[in-house]
This record gives C-alpha cells, structure tokens and sequence, in this order.
C-alpha cells in the first residue's frame, strides 16, 4: 500500500489549445494546416515553436525572422497554390477523458485568430554587381 499511497493519478487538463495555421490563398479557398502537418508528428514540437514565434508581436525581430520561413514550408506542402495571407489561430477544445475521443477536433470551445501576415515571397538581395 506504501507504494500506492505515494502515487498521484494523472488527470488530463479540462481545455487544451494549440495553434492552427489557415493559408488563404487567391482563388479563394482557406486551407488548414495543423503543426503536425508543418512538419510531421515527431517533431510537432519544434513545429509549434516556429509557428508562435511567426505570430508573437512582442519579440519583432524574431517573429519577422520566422515569418518567410514558415511562409516557404506552406508553399512547398501546398505546392501549386497561389497564396496571399497566412493567418495564425488559437484553437481550445474541451476535454472528457470518459468520452471517445476524449476531445472532438471538430467542434472547439473557441476559435481566436492571433495574426496574420502576407505571404509574398520575400525579396533576396544580392551583394550588388560590379
């Protein structure tokens, strides 16, 4: 019982959130792009890392650093698609561990768009000729 006595049940957090990117693109279509698919499961992580970073208005620098880049991976998973915006949204769902799934993906407790940022291509400066 000593053993058992020392443990703590883990219990899943009421609400979970992450960030969903929405890629708008010219003939119209809003197409959703989660982190798992920026950069595949193992390494969501560093996914959603990149994209906050994308949309985070305190650190300038930073966010338009990682703006281009995360603008260059939609254009190479989309592939032909024409793009003019990329908007970043905070996505929380409620979560029921009795239920199956334990949090429906598809109907969320609230939707907020964070940012968004044009999706031009940037321009590369060269070092200049002669």
């Amino acid at each position: 019982w000593r053993m058992y006595a020392r443990s703590t049940n883990a219990c899943p957090p009421h609400h979970v959130s992450a960030i969903e990117l929405r890629a708008r693109t010219r003939a119209g279509p809003v197409i959703v792009i989660s982190p798992a698919e920026f950069f595949g499961m193992d390494r969501s992580h560093a996914a959603e890392q990149a994209i906050e970073a994308a949309f985070d208005d305190s650190h300038p620098v930073l966010r338009d650093a990682h703006r281009p880049y995360v603008a260059s991976v939609i254009r190479r998973l989309l592939g032909d698609v024409e793009l003019v915006a990329i908007e970043g949204w905070q996505i929380e769902w409620s979560v029921d561990p009795m239920a199956l799934p334990p949090l429906d993906r598809l109907h969320p407790l609230s939707e907020r768009r964070i940012g968004s940022f044009p999706a031009s291509r940037p321009v590369v400066e060269t070092g200049g000729g002669r």
